[in-house]
């Protein structure tokens, strides 16, 4: 699975989540101390979809998943509701490409690189304000 570390888990679609947070392989963004980034390897279902609604806060930002259908591809390999899209096929996404994002995802059956940045999730007892992100302004539902 996408957490197991191990390629090719359960699911033929999806690759292991790779973190980035250490500065390694051309992450040139400095992080939040609560932030860090995984390198997805997503596939498109048998119909071309992806299963994921993304929106758009600000121009400055990168666009964040919204909602990820749990009987999607997307979710199979690891996406989750509130990452940040920051890097796609291994560039990161300069931030005049941010609204475009969703253009700029390979089209077709041949699976494709997604550099998402995502928070630390709190643990049970964590006094830390929960990773749960606030609703966007703009919402685009994806194939």
């Amino acid at each position: 699975g996408a957490g197991s570390g191990g390629r090719g888990g359960g699911d033929k679609r999806c690759g292991a989540a790779l973190p980035h947070g250490d500065g390694s392989r051309g992450t040139t963004q400095q992080l939040l101390p609560r932030e860090y980034e995984v390198e997805l390897t997503v596939r498109r279902d048998r119909a071309g979809k992806l299963g994921v609604a993304i929106a758009h806060a600000e121009r400055s930002q990168p666009p964040r998943v919204d909602k990820v259908s749990e009987a999607g591809a997307a979710h199979a390999c690891g996406l989750r509701a509130g990452d940040e899209i920051v890097g796609i096929d291994g560039r990161r996404l300069d931030a005049s490409e941010y609204r475009r994002a969703a253009e700029l995802l390979p089209p077709g059956p041949a699976p494709f690189l997604l550099l998402v940045r995502r928070r630390y999730e709190a643990t049970p007892g964590d006094s830390r304000e929960a990773a749960a992100p606030p609703p966007h302004p703009l919402h685009q539902e994806l194939d």
